[in-house]
């Protein structure tokens, strides 16, 4: 289970650094390796499918 904040870091790098975004370097360090895990599972899944929780 990931924290809220992770979520909203990750939402911000899938959003991307043109339209607002963050990039992933500028994530702390402490939440960084989650955020990355929730980007990558993210980005595998097909657009519209929502993780099973």
């Amino acid at each position: 289970m990931y924290s809220d904040l992770e979520m909203l870091f990750a939402t911000y790098v899938l959003k991307g650094v043109e339209n607002g975004g963050r990039t992933l370097e500028s994530v702390p360090a402490v939440l960084r390796p989650n955020v990355q895990k929730i980007v990558e599972e993210a980005q595998s899944k097909p657009a519209g499918e929502t993780p099973a929780e």
